[in-house]
């Protein structure tokens, strides 16, 4: 139950930003809780229901989403997941996407029902995952982080469970891609221009790998809105 509400309300906040998701936790899902816990009778468990209503959300530091949170049972995510729309981050449209027979394919063929190489964290391994929902925007603005072109609120897996927004990070940060291997943040570019950029939503695990032609790395699958 926990799980499912937490990652209800991740869809619907994420998609704003970090910077917001401080501002909607206070100003909606805090009090929409203490409302609940009121009417229900169960004052008591206030500080246990409001950890569940999203707030922890936010991670121990900006940028950075758990692992528990941004994967285990995303009902919905579209960041899309399950079905909807949250995410923020979305990559320029021949980015590759690493398919499960270990080929890639350009980020803006994707088809839904394709299958894709994803990550399952409770197994610890490699897994397949079919795209459910496709998404695709126009950005004025992007980074270039290794060869990868991507929008800033994309989030990277920086290992131990933990995601951070790709405008989070920095030159020396380490990424985790495929075989749970380490990549080393080496260069960061911004760009400014209009371009077309791509994202989709897997079932089941809510993540995928892409590459730079060298190395495959572990993205969320934020879709909705980048």
């Amino acid at each position: 139950m926990e799980n499912k509400y937490n990652s209800q309300l991740y869809d619907e906040i994420a998609p704003q930003g970090m910077g917001d998701i401080y501002k909607t936790a206070i100003t909606t899902y805090i009090p929409k809780t203490i409302r609940t816990a009121t009417a229900v009778g169960l004052v008591a468990l206030l500080p246990t229901m409001l950890l569940a209503s999203g707030c922890k959300h936010v991670g121990v530091k900006p940028g950075e989403i758990s692992q528990e949170e941004a994967l285990k049972n995303l009902s919905g995510e579209s960041q899309g997941g399950g079905g909807g729309g949250g995410g923020g981050g979305c990559f320029t449209p021949n980015t590759p996407v690493l398919m499960s027979d270990d080929k890639t394919k350009p980020i803006k063929q994707i088809q839904i029902g394709d299958e894709v190489k994803s990550f399952d964290f409770e197994k610890n391994k490699a897994t397949t995952s079919k795209v459910i929902a496709l998404f695709k925007f126009k950005k004025t603005e992007h980074l270039i982080i290794n060869g990868l072109e991507v929008t800033k609120t994309h989030p990277f897996c920086i290992g131990k469970g933990l995601w951070k927004e790709a405008g989070m990070l920095k030159v020396g940060d380490v990424l985790i891609g495929e075989g749970n291997s380490e990549i080393k943040i080496e260069r960061i570019e911004k760009v400014q221009k209009d371009v077309a950029v791509h994202n989709f939503t897997v079932d089941g695990t809510h993540n995928y790998f892409v590459s730079n032609g060298e190395k495959n790395f572990l993205v969320h699958n934020k879709g909705g809105s980048s």
